[in-house]
């Protein structure tokens, strides 16, 4: 499972646990150990440059992607449109960390890089 933000996944870890499922945050110093059972659970940051049969980004909403903290922060135009292009890259990385298969996720509104439309205020 791959994450926009820590605070996201950390919900999601509890709520797996609360649940008696076994999970696994990445961690870049911690070499993982596949044969260990669990979720593998990281930030879109923290999965750079590892590779998995399956991925699954959960809660792509419109809040979330871009993050709305990020760009309340923007001064202009092109800073926002920096902000936007990073984000993109980041789904762009997490969603090609996947083998076999992504699944993506959002409730209400999706996010506005999943339906190809520019981000409008």
């Amino acid at each position: 499972m791959v994450f926009r933000t820590k605070e996201f996944l950390e919900q999601y870890e509890a709520a797996l646990k609360n649940l008696n499922f076994p999970v696994k945050q990445i961690h870049r110093d911690q070499p993982d150990n596949p044969s260990e059972p669990g979720i593998r659970m990281g930030t879109m940051h923290r999965v750079k440059g590892l590779q998995f049969d399956y991925v699954f980004i959960p809660g792509l909403n419109s809040d979330s992607l871009p993050l709305q903290n990020g760009l309340n922060d923007c001064a202009d135009s092109a800073s926002q449109e920096r902000l936007i292009n990073g984000e993109r890259c980041l789904l762009h990385v997490a969603s090609t960390r996947a083998k076999k298969q992504v699944i993506v996720t959002y409730y209400g509104q999706p996010s506005s890089l999943l339906v190809g439309e520019a981000y409008k205020q």
